[in-house]
């Protein structure tokens, strides 16, 4: 009796043991696999940096300049009143290829579209632009960082908001257009069809960097 005892007592110890190692050990891999978020930022400022050093990047331009930009954008017809009309791609919102990091888990696809985003702007002329989010006094700013052919994204987007009282250094919100081969091709597709990709890091502190691929829609 007191050697089965004793053999129950150790099988239930080592047991303990084991689960304790198991329920362990996933929680250190899913640590070790945690995306890190702030790659999104990170992201963002080098592609920014990376066109000011190659003088690519027209930073915060007047309206007079915006819109001599957005003459030059194909497809964009000025009206007899002076304003501008451009078709955006897609033509309304694209929920369903939109993911958050709080619904979501991000990992190996996102890694990629930053890889993407960061490839295809560092070939382009670039518009950055800041502004402020909210009233007048707010210290809340969102960037913008837009291909020159996505120019009508940043005047209209700009007219939206009030310019930033002063230089930006670290804005709460990063916004970024880019755009693949696919582009083109997806202007013949109905949306469901289309190869759009949508992803909004939200950070603490109430950052974030949203990263827009293959769509130029403002909304």
């Amino acid at each position: 009796m007191g050697l089965v005892l004793a053999l129950s007592i150790c099988y239930n110890i080592n047991g303990l043991l084991i689960n304790l190692f198991l329920a362990g050990k996933p929680d250190k891999e899913i640590e070790v696999a945690k995306f890190d978020l702030e790659q999104f930022v990170r992201t963002a400022e080098r592609i920014r940096d990376k066109a000011i050093a190659e003088k690519r990047l027209v930073n915060n331009p007047a309206v007079a300049e915006l819109r001599r930009l957005l003459e030059k954008q194909p497809g964009v017809r000025q009206t007899a009143y002076g304003n501008f009309v451009a078709e955006s791609e897609p033509s309304s919102r694209s929920a369903m290829f939109t993911k958050n990091s709080v619904d979501c888990s991000f990992g190996k696809e996102e890694e990629k579209l930053l890889a993407q985003c960061e490839a295809a702007l560092a070939k382009e002329k670039l518009i950055s632009t800041d502004r402020i989010v909210g009233n007048k006094d707010s210290d809340t700013v969102v960037r913008l960082i837009v291909p020159e052919r996505f120019a009508h994204v940043a005047y209209g987007g700009g007219n939206l908001f009030m310019p930033a009282k002063q230089e930006v250094k670290q804005p709460a919100y990063h916004v970024i257009f880019f755009a693949d081969e696919a582009f083109e091709a997806n202007k013949t597709k109905p949306l469901p069809q289309k190869d759009i990709t949508i992803r909004l890091a939200m950070m603490d502190g109430g950052r974030f960097v949203k990263v827009i691929r293959n769509g130029n829609y403002i909304g």
